[in-house]
């Protein structure tokens, strides 16, 4: 317990409960859900004024339905009826069934886990990494301007023209790294990148990511998108 409090000193998780329990005897579990109920129920719910946005984590088919994605959507509210775009790729679809857990709702809204129900887009057009959007929001883009920070644990840091894994949304996309001074971001140190992708994100100011190495693959850090379109660099270290 004490190993765990010191690895997760300064992250989001510091001062939380550790919560001693078996899955042998069972010791511990009903303290674990009643904690995590408490907790879950303290979030509120989310707004739903905003725009629709689900990254979609699976796809499948099934007789008499059609193509089916689910996903945990992560803004706005979406209806049956609704028409949504399908991000890479520019693919306009319509809802014709909108579920959460097997149970079919009129609608669903942030912070749900949701399957849908697809038309005018066949399953093989679809793959997980994509995002269900509401139309005209969010464009793809190979180029983002972000915040990094490298973790303690980092095996060697973040290298200028580094080629990484890219963890967003439910996308992983290789890339490279651009460091906003040509320079190395060291274990325990955050700076300015621009990340330049093989394939294209659909990102929105603010989303948070993951960077891991190419091979291995190790973890280097995380950090957020401060311009999800944005120009290549010019300067001359960056270059």
């Amino acid at each position: 317990e004490e190993e765990i409090r010191n690895l997760v000193k300064g992250s989001a998780f510091e001062g939380a409960p550790v919560i001693r329990t078996s899955a042998v005897t069972g010791a511990g579990l009903a303290e674990l859900r009643e904690t995590l109920r408490v907790r879950a129920l303290a979030l509120g719910e989310r707004a739903t004024a905003d725009f629709f946005r689900m990254p979609i984590d699976r796809v499948w088919t099934k007789s008499g339905i059609g193509t089916i994605v689910t996903g945990t959507a992560w803004s706005g509210e979406v209806r049956k009826g609704a028409e949504l775009v399908l991000e890479p790729g520019g693919r306009g679809v319509r809802v014709r069934e909108v579920q959460s857990f097997e149970e079919t709702l009129e609608a669903a809204s942030a912070g749900m886990r949701t399957a849908l129900a697809l038309h005018g887009v066949r399953v093989s057009e679809v793959e997980a990494g994509m995002q269900a959007l509401t139309p005209g929001v969010l464009s793809p883009a190979s180029m983002l301007n972000a915040f990094v920070e490298v973790g303690k644990l980092s095996p060697g840091g973040l290298r200028n023209r580094q080629r990484v894994r890219f963890h967003h949304a439910a996308s992983e996309i290789i890339g490279r790294v651009v460091t906003l001074d040509g320079g190395e971001i060291v274990p325990g140190s955050n700076g300015y990148i621009q990340l330049r992708l093989e394939n294209p994100a659909v990102a929105r100011r603010g989303d948070r990511f993951i960077l891991r190495s190419y091979s291995p693959q190790r973890v280097i850090g995380g950090g957020k998108i401060l311009d999800p379109d944005a120009p290549k660099l010019k300067m001359h270290a960056a270059a």
